[in-house]
């Protein structure tokens, strides 16, 4: 499989729900997996041992005004990439306000 983004998100909140999307996926990872879903396609993210983590800081100067990013980029290799049996699992809950569309599993 070659590289490429799967889901792209960009919307504006307030600062509580900013951070508390990071928060919560970072539980979910910590704890084993995460289902993201957008849309009707769902991706599950299965954590390993070795991560890297990536932050990038930049400013930029727009309309008179500075305006600042933090981005964080987690990377990771799935332990076992091959295909295996079919699992009968939980359904995906709500993520940041997200719920599993109709159809979508």
């Amino acid at each position: 499989m070659g590289k490429g983004v799967v889901l792209l998100s960009e919307e504006k909140n307030n600062l509580k729900e900013v951070v508390g999307f990071p928060r919560l996926l970072a539980n979910k990872l910590n704890e084993g997996q995460a289902f993201l879903q957008q849309g009707g396609r769902i991706i599950i993210t299965k954590r390993t041992g070795l991560c890297v983590l990536e932050i990038k800081a930049g400013e930029e100067l727009k309309k008179g005004a500075v305006k600042r990013s933090l981005e964080l980029e987690f990377e990771w290799r799935e332990a076992d990439q091959s295909v295996g049996a079919i699992i009968l699992g939980q359904r995906p809950t709500m993520i940041s306000g997200i719920a599993p569309g109709p159809g979508s599993y």
